[in-house]
């Protein structure tokens, strides 16, 4: 089973190092992978609804009341 996760955060130089050894953990331990996209805090809001609005797949995604806010994604129908 491969997992799209979605989430806020200034991208890493050593964050494609970091997704590889998560997944070597999780392969051995549920025969599962994830990748893992980072989006910028200033761009996240508006590619999130972008991506729901047009069925990007995605497994994960944060959601709060103040960013990505959870109530309007679930006025959409995206959750």
């Amino acid at each position: 089973m491969d997992l799209i996760w979605y989430m806020p955060q200034s991208i890493r130089p050593d964050m494609r190092i970091v997704n590889d050894e998560i997944n070597k953990l999780l392969k051995e331990k549920i025969n599962a992978t994830v990748q893992i996209n980072f989006i910028d805090w200033g761009e996240y809001d508006e590619k999130m609804n972008i991506m729901t609005a047009s069925g990007d797949p995605m497994d994960m995604f944060f959601t709060s009341n103040w960013t990505n806010d959870y109530i309007t994604m679930v006025n959409k129908g995206a959750l």
